[in-house]
């Protein structure tokens, strides 16, 4: 596991982001490819932690619980490694007084941070980026990617002579498309060949990309072909696959937890 995280990254969270900060700060982690989501409901937040051991979970206490709640709610997750470990937390509050703020922090471990949102959304990105830096939470991977197994629209479309070319797509990044393609139809493709017209259908929407094969290899009675992007694509075309991206993941990550209760445990009166 620990090899995987240093890999592939860790999973960030941001739970009860206002809208505001949502579209401005969480969006432009995405595009330097953190794999991040947006939480709303607390009583998810333990399933998904649950399932996505070692991730980052940054914290914006509102009104469903009071201070004291919060504080039990992020005392729990820190203090149980065993199930969700170890997990870094860090807060995004609202300011208060000094002597507030110290009761709440206090006893915590906070590794993630302790920022203020009136500090507004170009210091809090550079606050979380710098954050998320020291956590190592990029891993080794440039790209994160989605997989689209379950996305029967995915496909990409490709038009040679009166032979309409079909690819399956099994996941992808904004680096890049791995398919699958009948092996039958092998002759008909090859490494390093350029589609400069082909369509890339990603849920309800689809966009024109300049496609290269860099890779073509024999699984079964199918070919995995490796797609990346070539220099024609449209910065609009690589914005809507990075939007279908993050869609992908975060239907992926809410279907992960659906058959799990949510957490009932009354943290305004629980001790912590």
């Amino acid at each position: 596991m620990q090899n995987e995280r240093e890999f592939l990254g860790r999973k960030v969270f941001f739970l009860n982001p206002p809208m505001l900060f949502e579209d401005e700060v969480v969006e432009k982690l995405r595009v330097m490819e953190y794999e991040v989501y947006s939480v709303r409901e607390y009583n998810k937040m333990r399933n998904f932690l649950t399932l996505n051991a070692g991730s980052i979970v940054f914290i914006t206490p509102n009104d469903m619980l009071t201070p004291g709640g919060w504080k039990n709610f992020i005392s729990v997750i820190e203090a149980d490694n065993a199930v969700f470990g170890p997990v870094d937390v860090g807060v995004i509050m609202h300011k208060m007084a000094e002597s507030a703020t110290r009761t709440f922090i206090t006893g915590l471990k906070l590794k993630g941070g302790v920022m203020q949102l009136e500090a507004g959304n170009d210091l809090l990105f550079q606050q979380i980026v710098k954050s998320l830096d020291v956590l190592k939470a990029h891993g080794l991977r440039k790209n994160v990617r989605a997989d689209c197994m379950s996305d029967k629209t995915a496909e990409v479309y490709s038009l040679k002579g009166t032979k309409m070319l079909r690819f399956k797509i099994i996941d992808i990044s904004s680096a890049a498309i791995a398919t699958k393609f009948p092996a039958n139809f092998g002759n008909e493709i090859f490494e390093n060949m350029l589609i400069s017209d082909a369509r890339v259908n990603i849920g309800r929407a689809y966009v024109n990309a300049s496609l290269i094969i860099s890779a073509v290899k024999p699984v079964g009675d199918n070919l995995l072909v490796i797609f990346t992007y070539g220099a024609s694509t449209s910065p609009e075309a690589m914005k809507k696959i990075r939007g279908y991206v993050g869609e992908r993941l975060k239907l992926n990550m809410s279907n992960s937890v659906l058959s799990m209760p949510v957490d009932k445990t009354d943290y305004n009166k629980k001790e912590a």
